[in-house]
């Protein structure tokens, strides 16, 4: 089984990679019928699950609020439909790019950061795109407040990893991100993206109830 991942930054991958871990009895059970059938391996080999992340080269540095190459949106998505396909467009690149390159992914899974806007208040949530070849599975994170000196940066251009100076850290990247500091380190970016994942996953583990 192989999963490709459309980013490289730490907390998504290993958000992505625990989420998966979390059901491989699922894909063990799935992996054992498949082989059964198989006029090859019958039953040997296909018993180990993989991740692919796409290549450094595919990426290029983007600054402010400019289009990101691989989820096609702002680097700083301020819009629920926005966050959304941001991370629908890195799932299906994702698969685009390996099903060139001969390697046949099960599925490719894209994560998103971004706001959306309820009243008079900015939330900021985490998107997971969860792509089969065919169809494309959403879920979403816990969604938590912004704090107003956040958000008039980051609507002005501003990325929100680039304002750790205002908590006194050098930068808000990285696999704590900011939901670190506002929890006080009661939960880590990468903890959060991976509720979105698991959600994603629901149509997943459970397809006979959609």
């Amino acid at each position: 089984m192989i999963i490709g991942i459309g980013s490289r930054a730490e907390s998504k991958v290993g958000a992505i990679g625990k989420s998966f871990a979390r059901y491989s009895d699922i894909w063990l059970e799935r992996m054992e019928k498949s082989d059964e059938k198989h006029p090859i391996t019958q039953g040997r080999g296909h018993d180990r699950i993989e991740y692919v992340l796409l290549p450094k080269d595919l990426r290029e540095p983007v600054t402010g609020n400019s289009t990101d190459k691989v989820s096609k949106v702002s680097t700083n998505p301020i819009t629920l439909d926005e966050t959304v396909l941001g991370a629908k467009n890195r799932a299906n690149i994702t698969w685009d790019y390996f099903s060139k390159q001969g390697t046949k992914c099960d599925y490719t899974v894209g994560l998103e950061g971004g706001c959306f806007k309820v009243g008079d208040e900015y939330f900021m949530l985490g998107a997971a795109v969860i792509h089969d070849g065919k169809n494309f599975f959403v879920g979403l994170s816990p969604a938590f407040p912004m704090p107003n000196v956040i958000m008039k940066d980051v609507l002005k251009g501003t990325e929100c990893g680039h304002l750790g100076e205002i908590f006194g850290v050098k930068t808000l990247k990285g696999r704590d991100g900011i939901v670190n500091q506002l929890t006080k380190g009661r939960m880590n970016r990468e903890e959060l993206e991976s509720h979105a994942v698991l959600m994603a996953l629901t149509k997943v583990v459970s397809s006979q109830y959609f």
